[in-house]
């Protein structure tokens, strides 16, 4: 009986091709884009690149950097660097994928081995982003607290919002970052010392507006939870009982509830006066127990009482408050309140205690009585009135109002509590009466965590003393997660505030954990090196061979929409892209730039050859070299859009969509481009047409003029070994271009 075999090729997509994904021999497909691939023995002296925009001039200016570790490299059109010496493959792929940074340190002690990882670690910061978006970002009014700093704003946008978050000193001093996300309508929250971050708002409101929910709720007394804090809106009243006539206790203090049959002139016997007409609403002490069936109330339980019940501080006497404290006057007594803090000694007035309340009264006004302590003998006999000595921090009882330069302490007889609106506490009950709190559910609380996480790393290649310091040159991975060490206090991040002593930052080696443990603390003073732009992503040792070119792709998907992808993507294009920049402008030969090719336009006093160029003649091409022109000689920058070695084709067909564009007039243009080079068939000639059709930008006088159309033109020229596509166009114009290439040899 037959059996079917269904056979599967290997498959991903294609930004998950790399150079070892395919052993020789192996075939893969790639599901997003379409392509088989056969793996092949790893090319020694070719890297291919994958295409992205401005690909080739990306490359080809990173081969004549100084980061490229092998001189006079080509990337030609099919962005494959070929013909690379022996044994330099490898190092031009490191280098690549790498770059050096140098790590100044403040010691010549401490150790840093050669190959080992260098790693920066960063404080695990606390973050709060708002759970739900802002549901006017234009239009915002709100009222909250940050780390107990009020931000108080009325219809201003989500951008104007988050400046004053991040202009205000108080958050900043809390060492709290405020950010949004990309479409500004999320606020974000950073504690970058990992300490615990809490918003509050006083409405539900105030959160709503900001993208918060209300996290601060209000609580009646009778439904505290024990070991929760609260903090007191209300105090309510005291607790009251209905007790009838007949039941009153002798003594007891009321309040007249309802009359009831209980006549006036029982109700004066009740209350021990005669003549009065009592009320509803009456106080009298009781001196019987009351007839009639009028009631009344009694205090059963005090408003102080009832917090107390609930965990709020007691009744504090006068010589025991705590400075900083509010306290509200229960009773001023023998105290002179306003001695520490209190803008008068009434029952009832809050205020803010500057010291334990005590009192300092000079010899000569002491009261006869009154109990002092002695806190500065001066010519004072003590003795002489009450003191058994003269002796500082001894309590007496003034027995005259003394005499001399003495002083004593007074503290009195009065009592304050700070159980008023304000007051925070921990519920040690369930409370009682009608006073309410507020406690927060957390809901906008994170809590703090620990540890460090790995900010950046890479492999130590050199450590030099000199001066004190010690740098360290470490080598990066740029495509990995953490490729850019940073020194604190240069730029906003990783914190401009911060000292690199701070705890936010630390270095540290496999032999070494912690750098800034070191007795003395060893800490980075400056960090330099920047990464190269991540070209080593796209390139990688030729290992594949594409069975279906990108022109028989086209041919199968005939209706594929084209598309070239940044760089940062990862993504494979489908065609090319290139910034065409140059524009037809005489400059001054001092004005060249290393790595750009110029034409002569006047010699002048300038000796070109000095420069990078075969002479100094009108009409020679030339590559600058690093050395700075003098002289008066002019040149003008040639602007080359492809190139070729000219022994390889005869055949040249480019079909380009381009916009050009001076920051006011923009123009957009199809066209093919077509190419003839005889150089193969021992023609020394090339020709070139362009065949193209582009948007008119009429003026509305329907006449046809040259600045309504595109002003870039294109030429092809032999020179050296090249066949050039170059271009001019006018100045202050530049043009994107994207295109594809097909070519070959008759």
């Amino acid at each position: 009986m037959a059996t079917n075999v269904k056979i599967l090729l290997r498959r991903g997509k294609r930004a998950e091709l790399t150079g070892q994904t395919l052993v020789s021999g192996e075939m893969g497909y790639t599901t997003d884009t379409n392509q088989l691939y056969v793996g092949t023995e790893v090319a020694v002296n070719e890297i291919r690149f994958d295409p992205f925009t401005n690909a080739h001039a990306t490359i080809q200016s990173w081969l004549d950097s100084a980061d490229c570790p092998t001189a006079n490299l080509k990337i030609d059109e099919d962005l494959v660097i070929t013909d690379i010496p022996a044994g330099q493959i490898d190092l031009i792929m490191t280098a690549l994928n790498t770059y050096s940074q140098s790590i100044v340190f403040n010691t010549v002690i401490a150790t840093f081995n050669l190959g080992e990882l260098l790693t920066q670690y960063k404080k695990k910061p606390t973050i709060l982003t708002s759970p739900n978006l802002i549901p006017v970002v234009g239009n915002i009014t709100s009222t909250f607290t940050v780390e107990g700093e009020t931000i108080t704003v009325s219809a201003v946008t989500a951008t104007s919002l988050l400046a004053t978050l991040q202009a205000n000193v108080a958050i900043s001093a809390a060492k709290v970052i405020v950010t949004t996300n990309v479409d500004v309508n999320k606020l974000i929250f950073t504690k970058i010392d990992g300490g615990e971050l809490n918003l509050t708002f006083p409405t539900t409101a105030d959160a709503t507006a900001i993208g918060f929910t209300q996290s601060v709720l209000s609580v009646n007394a009778g439904s505290f939870v024990v070991g929760t804090s609260y903090t007191i809106t209300s105090l309510g009243t005291d607790s009251l009982v209905t007790v009838s006539a007949g039941s009153f206790v002798v003594s007891t203090v009321y309040t007249i509830l309802t009359l009831g049959t209980t006549t006036q002139a029982q109700w004066n016997t009740t209350a021990g006066t005669s003549a009065v007409t009592y009320s509803i609403g009456d106080t009298f002490t009781a001196a019987d127990t009351g007839t009639g069936t009028g009631t009344a109330t009694r205090v059963s339980s005090t408003i102080q009482t009832n917090w107390q019940l609930a965990g709020a501080p007691a009744v504090t006497a006068a010589g025991s408050f705590v400075v900083g404290t509010k306290y509200s006057i229960v009773s001023a007594g023998t105290t002179t309140f306003t001695s520490f803090g209190s803008a008068d000694n009434n029952v009832g007035t809050i205020f803010t205690a500057t010291n334990v309340g005590v009192q300092e009264v000079a010899a000569g006004s002491f009261v006869v009585g009154y109990q002092y302590t002695i806190s500065t003998i001066g010519n004072t006999d003590f003795t002489t009135i009450g003191a058994t000595a003269n002796t500082v921090g001894l309590l007496f009882t003034a027995s005259a109002v003394g005499s001399g330069t003495g002083f004593a302490n007074y503290q009195g007889t009065g009592i304050a509590t700070s159980v008023i609106v304000g007051t925070v506490f921990t519920a040690t009950g369930v409370g009682q009466g009608d006073g309410t709190v507020t406690y927060d559910n957390g809901a906008n609380t994170v809590a703090a965590i620990a540890g460090y996480d790995v900010y950046a790393n890479g492999k130590i290649k050199s450590a030099t003393q000199a001066g004190g310091n010690t740098t360290v040159v470490a080598e990066v991975d740029e495509n990995s997660d953490y490729f850019n060490y940073k020194q604190e206090g240069v730029s906003a991040k990783p914190y401009s505030n911060a000292p690199d002593n701070s705890a936010y930052f630390y270095f540290g080696t496999p032999s070494t954990a912690n750098y800034s443990t070191l007795s003395p603390s060893v800490e980075s003073t400056s960090v330099s090196g920047n990464t190269d732009t991540k070209i080593g992503l796209f390139g990688h040792k030729r290992m594949n061979v594409e069975v279906l070119t990108e022109e028989s792709r086209n041919q199968l998907f005939a209706n594929q929409h084209l598309v070239s992808h940044a760089s940062s993507t990862g993504l494979r294009s489908d065609l090319y892209k290139k910034e065409l920049a140059v524009t037809e402008v005489t400059i001054n030969a001092t004005a060249c730039v290393e790595g750009k090719q110029y034409e002569i336009v006047s010699t002048g006093t300038t000796d070109f050859t000095l420069n990078g160029s075969a002479n100094s003649t009108v009409g020679t091409r030339f590559t600058a070299n690093a050395t700075v022109p003098v002289g008066t000689g002019t040149v003008k920058q040639i602007g080359t859009f492809l190139k070729y070695p000219k022994g390889d084709s005869t055949s040249f067909f480019i079909d380009y969509s381009l916009k050009q564009t001076d920051g006011s007039d923009t123009f957009v243009r199809v066209g093919t481009l077509r190419v003839i080079n005889g150089v193969p068939q021992s023609i020394n000639k090339t020709s070139i047409t362009d065949t193209n059709a582009e948007v008119w930008q009429d003026d509305g006088d329907n006449i046809a003029q040259s600045d309504e159309f595109s002003n870039i033109t294109f030429n092809a020229v032999l020179r050296d070994n090249d066949l050039e596509i170059n271009y001019t166009q006018s100045t202050t114009f530049s043009t994107e271009i994207s295109y594809t290439v097909k070519r070959w040899t008759m």
